[in-house]
């Protein structure tokens, strides 16, 4: 059966980005702002391969990105990450300084046992077939701040961010995604595909989306979405978001918004279909609030923070904040009367009658 929970809304703690760990970049350049990074996917690509070798961890390796600058890899010229690494736009890993990696068939892949990665301020755009392919063991983790996902596509896999173990029926790696933004991504697998994994979504926005949508779960998935936004997309599956999979479970920790999506049954959250109609839950929130959030002046919230294992280094205040590609959003629809409880679909989902009241209007 698939499991629905409403979830407590919880902030993570602001914090810098902790930039901890070690940086031997023997084919990095000088950088505008005066600091040391890449300006070619070449030199990158090699310095990774060499990095990766060395990181553990304990010991974070970083990968710094120029600020203004667009990297470009050729056809399945992915860069492959396997140990605890980090990869970031600038000094302070900010989306305003402008570092795109655009083009080639993926971007990077994620594997391995221990994979830690966290992707700060990167803009990812124009991917062939899956921007980011995680394929690293459940005893690892991927964690986005601040990134986006622009026209992207995919063929066997999502066009975004592509979750999947290596080998079939085991479990795969745990994702984080905040305050991100999900824009003209077009692939049936939606532009963020989960399977037997488990991933955060907080303080995101998805924007013209098509083909499958925004998120798509598969088999023993786990899925908590928060503070998020969807308008636009498009979905020739049963939702904008669909829960699939005898085992798949859903929690919401509310102030999710979503207007104008299309969809072959559910305009909002799709919940299994068992061969029948799915369940459709509807957005808790009349407006978008991931828009005051994302623009705010306040220190950068960011994802939980490492491990007690890994090294904290210096933490260089975060500069100020602002959002990728704005949308106009729509005027806030008009709720309807709640249904009845008695009259609800269940589907072995488990809700209690209140919660109810307040999903289906």
């Amino acid at each position: 059966s698939v499991l629905v929970a409403l979830l407590p809304l919880t902030t993570l703690s602001p914090t810098t980005h902790g930039f901890d760990g070690t940086r031997d970049l023997s084919r990095a350049s000088s950088c505008s702002d005066g600091s040391t990074g890449y300006a070619t996917w070449e030199a990158m690509a090699q310095d990774a391969l060499e990095l990766d070798i060395t990181a553990t961890t304990t010991t974070k390796q970083i990968l710094q990105i120029c600020p203004g600058t667009t990297l470009i890899p050729g056809d399945n010229e992915a860069i492959i990450l396997t140990n605890s690494m980090e990869v970031r736009c600038g000094q302070y890993g900010n989306f305003e300084d402008n570092c795109i990696v655009s083009g080639g068939t993926s971007h990077f892949i994620i594997a391995g046992e221990s994979a830690n990665i966290n992707f700060y301020g990167v803009s990812f755009r124009e991917a062939s077939n899956s921007s980011i392919r995680a394929l690293a063991d459940p005893d690892s983790s991927v964690k986005f701040l601040d990134c986006e996902f622009y026209g992207n596509e995919g063929d066997d896999g999502s066009a975004g961010v592509d979750v999947r173990p290596q080998l079939d029926g085991a479990r795969a790696v745990n994702t984080a995604f905040e305050s991100c933004n999900f824009v003209n991504n077009e692939s049936y697998h939606g532009v963020l595909s989960v399977r037997n994994a488990s991933t955060t979504v907080q303080k995101c926005k998805f924007h013209s989306n098509s083909l499958g949508g925004a998120i798509v779960t598969y088999f023993e998935s786990d899925l908590t979405l928060s503070q998020s936004c969807f308008t636009e997309n498009d979905s020739e599956g049963d939702g904008i978001i669909s829960i699939s999979g005898d085992s798949s479970q859903y929690h919401s920790g509310g102030n999710n918004y979503g207007r104008s999506n299309n969809a072959h049954d559910c305009e909002t959250v799709s919940i299994g279909n068992d061969g029948g109609v799915p369940m459709c839950l509807q957005f808790e929130m009349l407006e978008c609030i991931s828009e005051k959030i994302i623009g705010a002046p306040s220190a950068t919230p960011i994802l939980p923070p490492p491990s007690s294992t890994e090294t904290d280094g210096p933490t260089p205040a975060p500069g100020p904040k602002t959002s990728a590609p704005t949308f106009t959003l729509f005027p806030p629809p008009v709720p309807t009367p709640a249904a009845s409880c008695n009259s609800l679909p269940t589907y072995g989902v488990i809700l209690s009658c209140a919660q109810m009241s307040l999903l289906f209007w």
